[in-house]
């Protein structure tokens, strides 16, 4: 191994998508090709900031990459001996490209292949779609096929799809809008697929997969929130599950073993008193003359 330098790069990226995936220690595994990050980060690069701030997390990568716009400057470091495999690895993919040709949906990059799948269901025949997916990290992977359905013969658990009818998806909400949308429209779809091949690429799927299960903040909401917002749900959500557990709530049905504390509560030194009018006080009262019993001068008084 070379020496280690730090580099910085500025890319485009599309909906916080730069195409690269990593692991756990924020290595670029590999790149798609025609992506943002296609030739500029290479495998074995280390992110190390984003826009200065530093990327402490695979979580908070994926929330940089949604919060921060779409011109991105990252600092990344690198092996000196990375851009001399670079262009070893360039050149042996020019060398198969001819291979390539003969199956153009598929090719193989950094011990990752990708894949070209088409699936084709009109929910008329006897077997199930059997398909299920889960976000991880800014990626839609398949977490689990049903054994005998039509996507046990497509998919490997472990896969990550890119593209659906030529769409890039941010989450599973996008995938499974696309996905089904297609089906019911055309009865079949065709998707981008990323499948680890080497041995290196399976054990990077694997803890990717086995994260993704164990890890609750794996499945990031739909609506993207800034990083900021994220880091003070995470507080509230820690506070909460440190406070102790209240009372159970009681049913509207439940039997009461004990007075309820809203109930009324009377003062036994209590004294009642009746107000109301004295009989005498029709006496006090005077007859009002009416203005046909007055005198002349009283109504028009000389001035």
């Amino acid at each position: 191994m070379g020496t280690r330098m730090q580099c910085s790069f500025e890319l485009l990226t599309e909906s916080g998508i730069i195409g690269a995936v990593t692991d756990d220690k924020l290595t670029i595994v590999t790149t798609s090709p025609g992506s943002a990050a296609h030739g500029i980060l290479l495998p074995g690069d280390t992110i190390v900031k984003i826009n200065d701030i530093k990327v402490c997390s695979q979580a908070h990568l994926a929330s940089l990459l949604l919060s921060s716009g779409p011109a991105l400057r990252f600092v990344v470091l690198r092996d000196t001996d990375s851009e001399h495999q670079h262009s070893e690895d360039s050149k042996k993919a020019e060398v198969h490209h001819d291979e390539n040709k003969a199956n153009p949906s598929e090719w193989v990059v950094g011990g990752y292949r990708f894949k070209e799948v088409t699936i084709c269901f009109n929910g008329k025949t006897e077997r199930k779609l059997g398909l299920r997916i889960k976000d991880y990290c800014r990626m839609v992977i398949v977490s689990h096929t049903d054994p005998n359905s039509v996507s046990a013969e497509l998919f490997k658990e472990g896969d990550t799809i890119v593209e659906i009818e030529g769409q890039k998806i941010r989450n599973k909400d996008d995938a499974r809008s696309l996905l089904l949308s297609s089906l019911k429209k055309n009865g079949k779809a065709t998707l981008k697929v990323v499948r680890a091949e080497s041995e290196e690429a399976q054990k990077h799927a694997s803890d990717r997969l086995l994260s993704s299960r164990s890890d609750r903040s794996a499945n990031q909401p739909s609506v993207p929130m800034k990083s900021d917002v994220i880091e003070i749900a995470q507080r509230e959500r820690n506070r909460l599950l440190k406070r102790e557990s209240p009372n159970p709530l009681r049913g509207i049905l439940s039997h009461h073993t004990s007075p309820s504390p809203l109930r009324a509560a009377i003062d036994s030194r209590h004294q009642s008193m009746y107000i109301g009018k004295e009989d005498n006080d029709e006496k006090n009262l005077r007859k009002v003359r009416s203005k046909e019993d007055l005198p002349f001068g009283e109504l028009f008084p000389l001035l």
